[in-house]
């Protein structure tokens, strides 16, 4: 297994990505979407529990470097990842078998921001 992890502009944009990769098939309790508690609804967190998908607002969401390091995010990268949190962005974790990774990291591409 592998975590994938992308950077996404908002929780809206890491929802529309967690949906389309659910209706590829994978599954939604290997999907994460970490975001800024205070920019995420409890309808959006609501919507994204509807698909199996969890949604961290801890220490992760908030940039804490030990806690994007436990997601896999490499030491050397933790802070650009907690800038984007920092800023309202969000990323999406995503465990996936081995044949699935490189399909994750397609659809991830789809939906991320150049600007990240």
């Amino acid at each position: 297994m592998t975590t994938v992890v992308g950077l996404f502009d908002g929780f809206s944009e890491a929802q529309r990505v967690t949906q389309t990769l659910v209706a590829q098939g994978l599954r939604g309790e290997d999907i994460t979407i970490i975001s800024n508690r205070e920019e995420t609804s409890v309808g959006d967190a609501l919507a994204a529990a509807a698909l199996g998908v969890s949604v961290d607002g801890g220490p992760a969401s908030r940039g804490e470097p030990a806690a994007l390091i436990a997601l896999g995010i490499p030491a050397d990268a933790v802070e650009p990842y907690a800038m984007v949190l920092d800023g309202g962005g969000a990323l999406v974790s995503v465990v996936a078998a081995e044949p699935q990774v490189d399909q994750v990291c397609e659809l991830m591409e789809r939906y991320t921001s150049a600007d990240l």
